[in-house]
């Protein structure tokens, strides 16, 4: 049985990690955002399909911007324990390391565990 005291610190850390998560994420959506308005606006084969491909990421991302926010939600509101978050991590990590790789694995069931 752990003291209160580390339970809050334990969801204080895991509450920084979901945070720099979005604050990462979001600045990935920036930067695709501003890819797509600086492109030549002639749809050429290859930049449509660069188009298409950046217009994927900004999805990708916004969908676990949102799951990570409810994550963080139901932390703050003890619906998930710190340690229902650390479980996530090693998945979470992978797809911001890997998310733009042409082998990537994109998981859609990554945020099931919290609800």
């Amino acid at each position: 049985v752990r003291a209160r005291g580390d339970e809050d610190k334990e969801k204080i850390a895991q509450r920084k990690y979901l945070v720099r998560l979005i604050e990462s994420l979001q600045e990935q959506v920036d930067h695709c955002e501003y890819e797509l308005e600086t492109m030549p606006s002639k749809k050429k084969g290859a930049d449509k399909s660069k188009q298409n491909k950046i217009q994927e990421y900004i999805k990708r991302h916004q969908f676990h911007i949102r799951g990570l926010e409810k994550t963080l939600r139901l932390l703050e509101n003890d619906e998930v324990t710190p340690d229902q978050v650390e479980e996530m991590h090693d998945d979470l990590e992978y797809y911001m390391e890997e998310n733009q790789e042409p082998d990537f694995f994109y998981d859609e069931q990554i945020y099931e565990p919290v609800g």
